[in-house]
């Protein structure tokens, strides 16, 4: 076997394994945080996300001037051994199966609902017949559109190429900043369910986020000047970010014990949404026509604004019995 087939084999199974980590990451998130700090709680992971790749290289060059590409696979490998087994002996799935959570710490967490402790049947009739999951699967399949759409059209945008100079340079910023600007939004989120309740809460930042990824986006189409539209197309970027832990908190608020289905569904459209966008940016970069990509892109984070007029997280797809509503509104 050569060493890109084994390169090819290998991403291939880290991207399988990998896929679980968001929807597993939601499902803990969803066991052991109230609903106003899941929002916040999703921030982190996010953040803790954009830390990684941004101190990742910072690490894996000077290891691989020392020891080569391919030990440096190895390195990696062990550690995430060695972290999975901490993992397995420190997390419990509930607070419940938790030495040292007590009855309080649970009455907060679960808000006075019900917490089964057992696996359930997921009740596929329901997730497949109901209109909110349904919005929230298309919302996000149009927003990953539009941000993969993003991702690669922004480095080659006519006369502006990929290491063009202001590009380079707020490309470096944006990663650098990314990890704070995730906790922020995930306040943001929270602090709004704590005063509108989760229906309008969660509504009004998916509107504020996605909305104003549309007007940036548009706003790089109307602009001839380099620096302007690169910002605008940067800002755009970070408007759909702002929604971004909120869309993942939805997912909590109505999937309840079945979060981890849910975020899975959500996720897997996004993913469709970006290999479409990859399609379509190879067939306008071979005709030139980046400006109707653009457009597109503002057609995407549109869609996915207006469907939270439809969305409403005070609506739990399969509510369990004895559970107490909270924050409708």
């Amino acid at each position: 076997m050569s060493s890109v087939q084994g390169l090819w084999i290998t991403r291939f199974l880290f991207g399988a394994g990998e896929a679980g980590a968001h929807p597993n990451s939601s499902c803990a998130i969803a066991r052991w945080f109230p609903f106003v700090e899941r929002a916040r709680a999703q921030a982190v992971v996010w953040m803790a996300s954009g830390l990684g790749g941004a101190i990742a290289p910072l690490i894996v060059v000077p290891l691989q001037r020392q020891f080569g590409w391919r030990n440096v696979f190895v390195i990696f490998g062990a550690i995430g051994v060695f972290w999975a087994i901490g993992w397995y002996l420190w997390f419990r799935d509930r607070p419940e199966q938790k030495r040292g959570v007590n009855e309080s710490e649970m009455q907060i967490i679960h808000g006075g609902a019900s917490s089964p402790s057992s696996p359930t049947v997921i009740p596929w009739k329901v997730l497949v017949t109901s209109a909110n999951l349904w919005a929230v699967i298309a919302g996000y399949f149009a927003s990953g559109y539009a941000v993969n759409f993003y991702f690669i059209l922004a480095a080659d945008l006519p006369g502006r190429g990929p290491r063009h100079p202001e590009f380079c340079t707020l490309r470096r910023i944006a990663v650098s900043a990314r990890s704070f600007r995730e906790c922020l939004r995930g306040w943001t989120s929270d602090a709004f369910v704590r005063r509108m309740g989760l229906r309008w809460g969660r509504r009004t930042v998916g509107l504020l986020g996605l909305g104003g990824s549309v007007l940036f986006v548009l706003l790089s189409l109307a602009s001839h000047s380099t620096p302007l539209a690169v910002i605008s197309l940067a800002m755009g970027f970070a408007s759909a970010n702002f929604a971004l832990p909120n869309c993942w908190a939805v997912c909590l608020d109505i999937g309840r014990r079945y979060s981890g289905t849910v975020t899975g569904f959500m996720n897997t459209a996004a993913q469709i949404g970006g290999a479409i966008a990859a399609t379509v940016v190879g067939y306008l970069a071979g005709h030139k026509q980046w400006s109707i990509g653009i457009i597109t892109m503002a057609l995407g984070f549109l869609m996915s604004a207006l469907l939270y007029l439809v969305i409403d997280a005070s609506q739990p797809l399969a509510p369990e019995r004895g559970e107490q509503d909270q924050g409708r509104g």
